[in-house]
């Protein structure tokens, strides 16, 4: 479900072919669902027509309040997908572009560890202005929060800005992050190899989504590669701009 309300409720008309489909995970995707005024009935009608998990991709924001994600879970969902783009009020709140969304999201992580029987997904895009603080951003998700967590490399169209102004060079990654992170996914393997030798990320299903709209591509260097099978290729606009 993505793009505006039309899409939602479009997508929400589907649910009773689910019967026969008999699909057992839905993602809830795109601009905030959270928003959506009807969203604990439209979970509770997935689940009605046979999905058994159901993930949200969320700001996180709403989730500040303990007693709408206890609704939410009652509904229905079973996990949360939330980006986090800094370990410090300054850098997230900075790129999000919104002062205070740090604050309110440390109080939605807060409320999601305690409750129970839900997973929880955290993810942050590679930014050159968050390069510095991925480290400590990593250790306050995995060690004091709890929660899996996943670097992403960062696709077009992030922001206004062009690419190379918030895109950073893999020399500019190794030569910052090289033996200080565990999560990087999704970069040309080479460039993960080199930067960590022990790979933890885990990435919720939603973003696996955000993957398969990448336009990878191995060029002519990569063929030779000992890892050539098993890297999903660099960026195709990485290329243009640092090739």
């Amino acid at each position: 479900m993505h793009e505006n309300w039309t899409d939602f409720f479009e997508a929400v008309e589907e649910f009773p072919f689910n019967r026969r489909l008999k699909f057992k995970k839905l993602c809830i995707v795109g601009n905030e669902p959270l928003l959506f005024p009807k969203l604990q009935e439209t979970i509770a009608l997935a689940v009605k027509n046979g999905f058994r998990e159901i993930e949200v991709l969320t700001s996180g924001g709403p989730l500040s309040d303990i007693f709408f994600l206890r609704e939410l879970v009652q509904a229905g969902v079973t996990s949360f997908s939330l980006p986090l783009f800094g370990s410090t009020a300054e850098t997230h709140d900075r790129i999000v572009q919104k002062k205070g969304s740090f604050r309110e999201l440390m109080t939605a992580l807060g409320s999601l560890k305690q409750v129970r029987g839900i997973r929880v997904f955290i993810h942050t895009n590679l930014l050159k202005q968050n390069l510095n603080e991925l480290p400590a951003l990593e250790r306050l998700v995995t060690r004091e929060f709890g929660f899996p967590f996943a670097i992403l490399p960062t696709r077009t169209k992030f922001t206004n800005l062009p690419f190379r102004e918030y895109t950073p060079s893999y020399r500019e990654v190794i030569s910052t992050l090289k033996g200080k992170v565990r999560s990087l996914l999704g970069f040309p393997y080479c460039i993960q190899r080199t930067v960590q030798k022990t790979d933890t990320a885990v990435v919720s299903d939603s973003m696996k989504l955000y993957f398969i709209h990448q336009r990878f591509i191995k060029p002519a260097p990569c063929r030779t590669c000992l890892y050539f099978n098993r890297c999903p290729g660099v960026f195709r606009d990485y290329l243009k701009v640092y090739s």
